[in-house]
């Protein structure tokens, strides 16, 4: 691509996150609650699930991080050097905050990738297609391409859904 495509690219993606940012956050707290409790029922049998911790107005995990962990089959994300590295969450009182301000797992206990049942993804948009539109940083890019085939979820809103496909 040229630099002209290359930077209206840049520009796109950034419009279509701050749009997608300022819908998800309008969501009113009744609802987001109960995209909370739906996404625990839909997922509290589902095995052992790599997880996220949200921040800001992404959908509420705590719930169904909170039952995985009691039944020891959360896994979450540490950043470690620049990548993002599963671990397994036996405790969520031994999470810390990243330098992203995101909790974290401790280092104690790595989790293989053949333990993983399912990989749950954040974003700001998902289209049809299955692509996303991550905060920009690649983290979650990079972790998806070397999982092989482990399936996936991107979780959010249907707010978070786009008519349109995303750019690639």
């Amino acid at each position: 691509r040229s630099i002209m495509q290359k930077e209206n690219h840049k520009i796109l993606k950034t419009k279509l996150r701050q749009s997608f940012l300022a819908l998800r956050s309008a969501i009113l707290p009744a609802r987001q609650e109960e995209g909370a409790k739906k996404l625990l029922e839909l997922l509290k049998n589902r095995g052992r699930i790599l997880s996220f911790y949200s921040i800001g107005s992404e959908i509420n995990l705590f719930p169904l991080n909170r039952y995985l962990a009691s039944k020891k089959r959360l896994m979450s994300n540490r950043l470690d050097d620049g990548i993002l590295v599963p671990y397994h969450v036996e405790k969520e009182e031994e999470l810390s905050i990243s330098s992203l301000g995101i909790p974290e797992p401790n280092k104690s206990h790595k989790a293989k990738l053949s333990e993983i049942d399912l990989i749950l993804v954040p974003g700001l948009a998902f289209d049809r297609d299955h692509y996303r539109l991550g905060y920009g940083k690649g983290l979650y890019d990079k972790l998806l391409s070397t999982t092989e085939d482990i399936p996936s979820a991107g979780v959010g809103f249907r707010e978070q859904l786009s008519e349109n496909p995303l750019p690639r």
